[in-house]
Parts: structure tokens; C-alpha cells; sequence
């Protein structure tokens, strides 16, 4: 399987749906791929092809145009993008890299030459300060709209840009890529690229875009059905890994790619507690071990854990042992816990998302602070924990102002 050009399509996508259900995909995220894959094979019918060859593969992740409106759609190019690199790593190695992040196949043409080495400049800043690879991809691709919307404006410098223009794409983004609730997590990013130059960094400050915010629900579960999900989980019906993963979602909030990172060596069973690094933040704190997924993963350790040289905690559980690395797993093991304990409703969503809402609003009807939820969540903002107030009833209760009475009409 190492040369592309004599693997049949057919062959491989089955191969990737076999290793789909190994590493527990769910059911509706295989459905997606799919769908997606479907895409790619009439795309090959088209072109006459029935072996994957890197012709095929850029015709597909260059079909990245919405089918309703023709438009340009940033979600359908990353998933075809997924889908490519899973071909590709499963031709390369012999099987699939889930983790793999998607690869700009979209070649990034800057025609003025100041621009140019702006560009590489703002990249480069950005691995010296050592930003996740998907907030590094997401700030690029940002940047790279600004530039070329600066080209067609036929600027050649960033020393000629005037303050509206900036005000001008911010815009133009919402109105053709961008949902103006989402542009403000991609700001930072044009931020940081226009502060590397005096001319564009002066102007930022003078920079007043309302952003709008989105005003959501958090989604949570009653008390009743808490009590029964870890009547369930104390039961010893589930695995102990599967007990020590729901436990740490639901009490301690963790991201599933937290989880999935963590190492044998991240449990101090001396001083009672597990050393989180969070991928996200790329934070460090510590979480206390409690009885409930200490006592799991002991078990898992002892009873269960397949005997392996690998240095993280938890391990799939057929031949070859490799850890496990996806959010699908983890949204699996959570959605078939919450399904046995008789609390899962049509179409809800089960993830470690919805099981961090959980845990911050199980501590905060416990009486616990927002400042020590979000310590134990490892927000980087201490405020991010203030929109679990509203999953409170009686603290929303007690800010209502009561109904008038009926006023009488004076005579």
C-alpha cells in the first residue's frame, strides 16, 4: 500500500471504515464520512478513475463549493481535506492517522512581495509562540483572506492601508465566509498579524468592530437523572477505562483530548493527583484524585489494561494496543453509559462538551465558587465560568423581578 497510483479507491475506503469502528467511532460521524465518501467516488467515476492517485485527491479538495449556493463553503473543504489525509496516511503507513490535521492543499498564492514575506513572517511568529496547529491554520487562513482582499484593492504594502479598509474586510467576512458570531475567535489573528508592522499596529487600536456574541442554552441534565447516571457508573456494569473516562468527564470536566493525552506518569497516587496539560490552553494544573476514577483506573491498571510499552494511560482494547486518540471514542464510551442508564434523549449530544456543563453546574448548585470551578475546569479565563449561572434555577429565580399586580384605576 505504499505507492497510490496501484491501490484501488474501493479498497481503501473500506479499510477506513474497518478502522472506523475499531477505534469507536459513532454511528452518526460514520454516516458523515460516508456520505463524503460517496462524493469521492463519483467524482472518480467522473474522471474515469479507480485507483487513488494525487490527481483525484486535489480535484476533491478542490470541490469546496456550497451545492446550494455555490459559494464557497470552509467546512465542506475540511472535511474533504480529513478524508484525503486519511487515504493518504492509510497508503503511507499502513493505517490511519486519526489525528492527522488537515493540510492546506489550497497552494497560497501572494503576488506582491512585501505581503509576501509579511506572511511568512506572521507564520513564523506564530510557531515561536508555540500555538496549537489548529489555531495556527485558523489565524493563516484569516490572514491570508485579508491580504488577498489588500491585493484586490491593488495595495502593494501594508504601509498604504487606511483604517477603513480593515473595518471594510471584517465585513465582507461575514457576509461571505464568516458567521458574524464566529469572526471573533479569527480577530486575534489578524490582530497579531497587523501588530508586527508600526503602520497597521497603530491603527488597531483605533479598531471598534461590534462583534456579536452568541447567547446560547448550556445544556444539562436534571438532578434526578445525575443520581442515576452515577448510580449507573458505581454499578460495575461498564469496563473499568470506560468507569475511570466517564468519571473524569463528568466530575472533573476534562476535554477528551485531555483524556486521550494522558500518561501513566501524569498520576501522582503518592500526593493524590493527576497532572493535567491541557492541549487547548497549553496549560498545566492539577486535578485531586478522587475515589471515584482513582479507584477506576487502579482496576483498569491491574485487571484490565492490555500489557503494552506505551506511555499513555488509555489503550483500545484490541491487538495492537495503541492509545486512544479520538473524541469520537470517548463521545462513544460517554453515549452508551448515558443510554444504559436509561437518561439519553432523542438526538443529544454526549460529548466531553456536554459533560463539562454537566460538572460545572453539578459543583455550582454544590455551593462551589465560580473562581474554583473554572481552576478546576483550567479555564485561562477565570470568567469563563460565569455562563454556568445560568443552568442554576434558583440563582436565576431569585434575579426575577415579580409580576405587577393588577392596578386599579383611580376614580
Amino acid at each position: 500500500m505504499r505507492n497510490s497510483k496501484s491501490v484501488k479507491l474501493e479498497k481503501c475506503i473500506n479499510r477506513i471504515f474497518k478502522e472506523m469502528d475499531k477505534v469507536h467511532y459513532s454511528t452518526e460521524t460514520i454516516k458523515l464520512y460516508r456520505r463524503t465518501y460517496n462524493r469521492l467516488f463519483v467524482l472518480a467515476k467522473k474522471m474515469n478513475k479507480t485507483l487513488f492517485d494525487d490527481e483525484l485527491a486535489q480535484a476533491f479538495i478542490e470541490d469546496s463549493l456550497n451545492q446550494k449556493t455555490g459559494k464557497y463553503c470552509h467546512s465542506r473543504f475540511l472535511l474533504h481535506s480529513r478524508c484525503i489525509n486519511f487515504l493518504q496516511t492509510l497508503i503511507k503507513n499502513g493505517s490511519v492517522d486519526w489525528l492527522c490535521h488537515y493540510k492546506s492543499h489550497k497552494k497560497i498564492e501572494i503576488a506582491t512581495e512585501q505581503f509576501n514575506q509579511a506572511f511568512k513572517a506572521f507564520n513564523l511568529f506564530m510557531i515561536e509562540r508555540d500555538l496549537s496547529h489548529n489555531t495556527i491554520d485558523g489565524y493563516k487562513r484569516f490572514v491570508y483572506y485579508f491580504i488577498r482582499y489588500c491585493e484586490d484593492k491593488e495595495y502593494t504594502k501594508l504601509e498604504e492601508i487606511e483604517l477603513f479598509e480593515i473595518v471594510n474586510f471584517l465585513e465582507l467576512m461575514c457576509q461571505e465566509h464568516y458567521q458574524p458570531t464566529s469572526i471573533g475567535a479569527h480577530l486575534p489573528g489578524l490582530k497579531l498579524f497587523l501588530s508586527l508592522n508600526n503602520h497597521t499596529n497603530k491603527m488597531m487600536e483605533k479598531i471598534n468592530f461590534p462583534l456579536l456574541k452568541k447567547s446560547e442554552i448550556i445544556p444539562i441534565i436534571t438532578e434526578k437523572e445525575y443520581k442515576k447516571l452515577t448510580i449507573y457508573l458505581s454499578s460495575g456494569a461498564l469496563s473499568s477505562r470506560n468507569t475511570a473516562i466517564c468519571w473524569l468527564s463528568l466530575e472533573v470536566g476534562l476535554r477528551a483530548v485531555d483524556i486521550c493525552n494522558l500518561k501513566l506518569k501524569d498520576i501522582d497516587w503518592k500526593n493524590n493527583f493527576i497532572h493535567i496539560s491541557q492541549q487547548k490552553t497549553n496549560k498545566s494544573y492539577e486535578i485531586p484524585l478522587r475515589i471515584t476514577y482513582g479507584n477506576a483506573i487502579m482496576d483498569y491498571l491491574i485487571n484490565e489494561r492490555p500489557i503494552s510499552d506505551s506511555v499513555y494511560l488509555f489503550l483500545i482494547k484490541n491487538a495492537p494496543f495503541h492509545p486512544i486518540k479520538t473524541h469520537a471514542a470517548c463521545y462513544e464510551i460517554l453515549r452508551s453509559a448515558f443510554h444504559k442508564a436509561g437518561i439519553l434523549k432523542a438526538n443529544q449530544i454526549c460529548g466531553t462538551r456536554f459533560t463539562r456543563h454537566i460538572a460545572a453546574s453539578h459543583m455550582l448548585r454544590k455551593g462551589i465558587s465560580l473562581i474554583e470551578i473554572s481552576a478546576l475546569l483550567g479555564h485561562s479565563n477565570p470568567n469563563s465560568a460565569s455562563i454556568y449561572i445560568t443552568t442554576d434555577e434558583d440563582i436565576l429565580s431569585s434575579c426575577t423581578l415579580p409580576l405587577p399586580g393588577k392596578i386599579k384605576e383611580e376614580i
